[in-house]
């Protein structure tokens, strides 16, 4: 059951094994009081409502082992190898999407991906400018040849800081 992500609302979303909730309601319809509970109505509620799609692979797995040991382990972890071919009790564990004032995950991950671009843009300028700063600082322009010397060591600063600057201006880029 989503809940809006207002100040005067302080619900918040928890991911339960179905199993644990058909339980429940079981215990609430018929062994708790001599009659059903009308908290069954509301479990039973959650369980029949559709279920929300994962669009990604799980974040990590919760696991009983053959010893009855319970754990949450990695995907790609030896437990999960192990508990695929001998059959442990195991449930995939997924991030619910985050929301934010209403924006959807598409909105922010739009917002990340522009601040990310503005980011690496303001870090290769930064750079630059330090370089120039630097040759316009210790940088001699020679009459004859018309390059720029530098004091012992320059040569090699600047060629480092071009060096970034390109390695910045080159990383992927999120489109």
């Amino acid at each position: 059951m989503p809940t809006e992500n207002r100040s005067s609302n302080n619900e918040q979303m928890v991911s339960v094994p179905r199993d644990e909730v058909e339980r429940l309601v079981k215990l609430l319809q018929y062994q708790a009081h001599p009659y059903p509970s009308p908290h069954a109505e509301f479990w039973q509620g959650l369980l029949d409502a559709p279920v929300a799609q994962h669009q990604d692979e799980p974040v990590a797995y919760w696991v009983i082992d053959e010893f009855g040991q319970k754990k949450v382990v990695l995907p790609g972890s030896e437990t999960v190898a192990r508990g695929k071919t001998r059959g442990y009790a195991m449930r995939p564990l997924y991030f619910h999407p985050p929301t934010s004032d209403g924006f959807s995950a598409g909105d922010m991950a739009d917002q990340g991906a522009k601040t990310f671009r503005e980011g690496v843009k303001s870090s290769a300028d930064l750079i630059q400018k330090r370089m120039d700063d630097y040759l316009s600082e210790f940088g001699a322009m020679d009459p004859e040849t018309g390059s720029v010397e530098l004091p012992r060591g320059g040569d090699e600063y600047v060629g480092e800081l071009q060096e970034i600057i390109e390695a910045v201006r080159a990383l992927p880029m999120p489109q």
